[in-house]
């Protein structure tokens, strides 16, 4: 499945790891975020975060964090105040080192919602 950006989208391309920047528009009800990478074949984890402000110690509205640890999963959390909340974790993983993924996060008016191109 190729994932294309709809009219009006701000890509980047090939940033900087860690990448940090500014989701135009900001992060509302209806909008997605759009992720295309691959997974390097010598890593435990990754993780995407969307952040409530311009520092990595802001607040983090969603923490998405696959992990290859021998019980691959994938974590979800949040921060608030400089605090994690409770995590969720979904015991299968969507992912594979060495190869490349497409990833959406919809914001609905309950949360985010996570698709990859591997139906996580």
């Amino acid at each position: 499945m190729t994932l294309v950006a709809p009219p009006g989208c701000q890509p980047v391309y090939n940033p900087s790891i860690p990448y940090l920047g500014t989701i135009h528009g900001g992060v509302r009800v209806g909008a997605s975020v759009y992720i295309q990478g691959s997974v390097p074949e010598n890593i435990t984890r990754f993780r995407i975060n969307l952040l409530c402000g311009e520092s990595d110690s802001s607040d983090v509205a969603l923490h998405f964090n696959p992990r290859f640890d021998g019980w691959d999963k994938v974590v979800f959390n949040s921060r608030k105040d400089g605090s994690w909340m409770s995590e969720e974790k979904i015991r299968r993983m969507p992912f594979s080192k060495g190869e490349a993924f497409e990833l959406v996060i919809m914001i609905t008016s309950k949360g985010f919602q996570v698709n990859n191109n591997k139906h996580l």
